[in-house]
């Protein structure tokens, strides 16, 4: 595996951007806690996709997966052919979701009528508004929906499905999980590794 080295930063700089990441990174899941219905919003963060998966096949409930193919698609394509496990997943011109369902179906044996495959939205707006609207089709609406996505973008993310079912009259509880925490440390940026 090729890693990327980061240059040398100070630690307050490195305290800084663990602050930031951290506040970024929104997480309101406990582990084992039950929820009715994961959303994956697609991404490239492999340990994220892998944590949505993981969850959803451990808790036996279903897993929606939005992505389109939007500004960031191909960074999911390179992720996915680098990974030792998921390099067999065809990649080039397809949806992130689609993508995501295989790494889905064949690596976590998630069956097919467990998985909801949201393929045209192209930003964080869309994954949200078009989640909601294919978790409304569906009876009975799950109550506690864990949403999951890059770390990063996670805060972003559940504001955004706060704000597109705001006028509901039913709404699930939203819960926030990026799955993983990325540190940087002094010897990480050393060594060109996150921990």
């Amino acid at each position: 595996m090729t890693m990327t080295l980061f240059p040398c930063l100070p630690e307050p700089t490195l305290a800084a951007i663990n602050t930031v990441g951290e506040w970024l990174a929104q997480d309101d899941y406990q582990p084992g806690e039950s929820v009715d219905s994961v959303i994956l919003a697609g991404n490239a963060v492999i340990p994220t996709i892998d944590a949505a998966c993981r969850v959803a096949s451990e808790q036996g409930v279903p897993l929606l997966i939005s992505g389109g193919i939007g500004h960031s698609t191909t960074f999911l394509y390179a992720a996915t052919a680098r990974h030792p496990r998921y390099n067999t997943v065809p990649t080039t011109g397809r949806a992130e979701a689609a993508i995501l369902a295989d790494i889905a179906r064949q690596f976590w044996n998630i069956p097919d009528e467990r998985l909801q495959v949201e393929d045209q939205s192209t930003n964080c707006g869309e994954n949200a508004r078009y989640s909601r609207d294919i978790l409304q089709q569906h009876r009975p609406l799950p109550e506690r929906v864990l949403v999951v996505q890059d770390p990063t973008m996670q805060r972003r993310t559940m504001a955004t499905f706060a704000r597109v079912s705001r006028d509901d009259p039913f709404s699930p509880q939203w819960v926030s999980h990026p799955g993983v925490c990325l540190l940087y440390t002094s010897d990480a940026a050393d060594d060109g590794e996150s921990v």
